[in-house]
């Protein structure tokens, strides 16, 4: 389970856009509270018209277990391909390429980087707390096939395969640094499919 509150702020630094946010961010398990963390960026536009988009910028998350609690950010998105297909690159998180298929209907094809995490309790082991954090780090690269139902449904499917960068146990709390986590597992590469529904009412 995971929860958001999030403020965006723009302004303008040298006659161009630049674009603050601020994110408070609550998770947990089906059996305890997880982590109250922090996330926290600029961004700063150095081109934007009708053809392309160019962003640079810096995030810092609030977050003791991340190693790495500073990031760059750039984005870039272009028309390729006589403006058929489009890039859309949101790095470190991103890289797809995206067509339209009808008014309706878009299809993507590409990369992006995530995490997934659970909490859990185990009083079987010894000589550590019983409260414990599993987090998984990977890239999913596949095919996703998105869908506008009366403007305000998006039904989404995704297919592809995910590969495992990094697979670890640790003390809730603690940070998943190199030298600091309880089990550590090595997934093979696995095929993954997504079912998803969004709604914007208004």
């Amino acid at each position: 389970l995971s929860s958001a509150f999030s403020v965006t702020y723009f302004s303008v630094l040298n006659k161009k856009p630049i674009i603050y946010n601020a994110s408070l961010i609550a998770d947990a398990s089906g059996e305890m509270l997880g982590r109250i963390k922090g996330l926290v960026s600029a961004t700063y536009v150095l081109k934007a018209d009708k053809k392309s988009v160019l962003t640079i910028g810096l995030g810092a998350t609030i977050d003791p277990t991340n190693p790495f609690p500073v990031f760059p950010i750039v984005t870039y998105t272009k028309p390729i391909f006589n403006g058929k297909w489009r890039l859309d690159m949101v790095l470190p998180a991103k890289i797809m390429l995206q067509t339209q298929l009808g008014q309706t209907g878009r299809v993507s094809l590409g990369s992006e980087l995530g995490t997934s995490n659970t909490y859990f309790k185990d009083n079987q082991i010894v000589n550590f707390a019983n409260k414990f954090e599993f987090r998984q780090t990977h890239i999913k690269s596949g095919i996703t096939y998105e869908y506008l139902l009366k403007n305000k449904i998006v039904l989404t499917a995704k297919a592809g395969v995910l590969n495992v960068i990094r697979s670890r146990v640790s003390e809730k709390g603690e940070s998943f640094s190199d030298n600091n986590y309880l089990l550590e597992f090595k997934p093979t590469t696995a095929p993954y499919i997504n079912l998803g529904v969004s709604l914007n009412p208004f």
